[in-house]
């Protein structure tokens, strides 16, 4: 398995243990308004990675090499304990994901960025 490949599955791995199930989830990510503008300004180097699904760790942009974000996480090779936490407007998310094609969709919606607002609301599905 190639690093890139093993990186996408272990952040999959990671976003599936620390997201709300199906059953719980929201259409909208609470998102730092100034980690989204970053993500907004590099929707290009984002798409331009070999997954069709692209995970983004917020605290990492514009980084887009999901290994090197995972060394940079992993602090030893024991199985953390890991706490589901939903993301809200106290908590906002860390990581999201979207499709090549939700990213053209996001680089185009309309996102109320005011200035005395530190979190915003983001679709899940900027296409929708």
């Amino acid at each position: 398995m190639k690093s890139d490949q093993f990186a996408v599955a272990a952040a999959s791995l990671i976003i599936g243990l620390t997201m709300p199930t199906l059953s719980e989830a929201k259409d909208i990510w609470f998102v730092r308004a100034k980690q989204l503008q970053c993500v907004k300004q590099h929707i290009d180097q984002y798409s331009q990675t070999a997954s069709n699904d692209i995970i983004i760790f917020l605290d990492e942009c514009p980084n887009t090499d999901l290994a090197s974000i995972l060394s940079k996480k992993v602090v030893n090779s024991a199985v953390p304990t890991i706490t589901p936490k939903e993301d809200g407007p106290n908590h906002p998310a860390e990581v999201i994901q979207f499709t090549k094609g939700q990213l053209k969709c996001l680089k185009d919606y309309k996102l109320k960025f005011e200035d005395d607002l530190e979190v915003i609301e983001v679709p899940k599905d900027p296409c929708s």
